[in-house]
């Protein structure tokens, strides 16, 4: 070794109270955590007040729709998770979420939510940076006469959304089960082990974005192990329009499921792929499903990624495929 004036050796002898390790990392535990300390109290400016708050966490318990609302306005500054109690929930107005929320069913009766008057674009919107977690829940909509369910953040703006879904159970929905608003975005929405039956709008319908920019409303989406029945439009709609490279989503995981005697009528398919930068449909059960229509359509402007793979097929449409999809 050639010795250097200025190496951190040398430096590192008169300062630090130990050797240099050769490997990277710190294995001191002491060592980590006067660092860590030191860093969180003493750097940056001395008149700075640094404060880290901690969100509350409530839980409550909801029999009516009077209830409901109450808490959900209680969730800006608190993490929600609200149980269930009632059979049948009418609200006054839509409501938007602005915290951490989940919802969470008591009973596998199904719960009947509807709008007292009117015909509102939404039930519950999801606003930016807010997330919304369903579990347990059986939900009966064939009463609600809004044009969606769910909705994300219809005002335009930059913060994220989140949606989760886990052993829930949706029927009779005559509008949008959920609707990705124009300019929103959801880092993520993940659905699984739930059933949609009877849906006489589309489920998931994420369309909006046609200004041919290369924006899209949901950047990673998960549908494994669901079951969708007897539904009589689109399952899943996904635009991503334009031929701007800059972007790298969707990103869509269709797993598992089974869709039977599901049919969109001949004008649409059943699930719509346009633009999905990257998708893999695999191990799904479609049994009398669009029979004389379309099952599936891919449509791509740029270069993309799809994977169609261990599908079984039965007396179902036929499928719209490009120079992208890997078919097995």
């Amino acid at each position: 070794q050639i010795p250097v004036s200025d190496s951190l050796r040398r430096v590192g002898a008169n300062r630090i109270t130990g050797a240099l390790s050769n490997r990277p990392g710190v294995a001191n535990v002491d060592i980590l955590q006067k660092a860590y300390r030191h860093a969180s109290n003493a750097v940056g400016a001395g008149w700075f007040k640094r404060n880290h708050p901690v969100a509350r966490t409530l839980k409550l318990e909801c029999k009516t729709s009077e209830e409901l609302a109450m808490a959900l306005s209680k969730g800006r500054d608190a993490e929600l998770t609200i149980l269930l109690t009632g059979y049948a929930y009418v609200f006054d107005a839509p409501v938007t979420l602005t915290g951490k929320t989940a919802l969470v069913g008591k009973n596998r009766t199904p719960i009947r939510i509807s709008v007292r008057s009117g015909q509102p674009p939404f039930v519950i919107q999801i606003g930016a940076g807010s997330t919304l977690a369903l579990k347990g829940l059986a939900i009966d909509l064939g009463a609600l006469n809004s044009l969606s369910f769910l909705s994300t953040d219809t005002s335009g703006p930059s913060g994220h959304s989140a949606l989760s879904m886990d052993d829930c159970s949706v029927r009779n929905m005559n509008g949008t089960f959920l609707y990705g608003a124009r300019s929103s975005v959801s880092d993520s929405i993940l659905i699984s082990n739930c059933s949609f039956e009877s849906m006489k709008g589309a489920v998931f319908s994420f369309d909006g974005e046609s200004d041919q920019k290369g924006y899209y409303n949901v950047e990673r989406m998960r549908v494994r192990e669901c079951r969708f029945s007897d539904c009589t439009a689109p399952i899943l709609t996904m635009l991503r329009s334009g031929k701007d490279e800059s972007t790298l989503g969707p990103n869509l995981l269709f797993d598992g499921n089974q869709i039977v005697n599901c049919n969109s009528g001949k004008a649409s398919a059943l699930i719509s792929l346009s633009g999905v930068q990257y998708s893999r449909i695999e191990r799904n059960s479609f049994t009398g499903c669009n029979t004389n229509g379309i099952l599936l359509e891919y449509r791509d402007w740029v270069k993309a990624t799809h994977h169609f793979r261990q599908n079984l097929l039965q007396q179902s449409g036929s499928i719209r495929t490009n120079a992208y999809v890997s078919m097995e």
